[in-house]
């Protein structure tokens, strides 16, 4: 389980922490951007490259170049320290995989006769 720090948040995988994000933005705008920004710095990229959901990283990937002040990149020369930087780039890693994936072509009966069961 990972906690938001400074709030009782607590998820344990993308769609949590997505939740989590709406609960935060239901505050007043003075009282979220602060949380959102220790929201997105506490969600571990490891936790990416698990997801197999693509729909829900697009709409991770969209809050972070799109979203709200505290979850949107800050703007240009500002975002090499910044943890939405990293999170796109594992974002966009794993939505190479997930597609290369489901792009896969399993061997047809010609190939098999070709090259046998076991490949070579």
């Amino acid at each position: 389980m990972t906690r938001t720090p400074g709030t009782r948040l607590e998820w344990h995988d993308l769609a949590g922490w997505m939740t989590a994000t709406l609960i935060i933005g239901r505050r007043r705008a003075t009282r979220r951007i602060e949380p959102w920004t220790r929201h997105v710095a506490a969600l571990p990229a490891a936790m990416i490259a698990r997801e197999a959901d693509a729909d829900l990283l697009r709409e991770v990937r969209d809050l972070f170049l799109r979203g709200p002040s505290g979850l949107c990149q800050p703007l240009r020369g500002h975002r090499a320290e910044a943890p939405q930087t990293a999170l796109i780039v594992a974002i966009n890693n794993r939505l190479a995989v997930i597609a290369r994936e489901a792009d896969r072509i399993e061997p047809g009966p010609n190939w098999l006769a070709i090259h046998g069961a076991d490949g070579t």
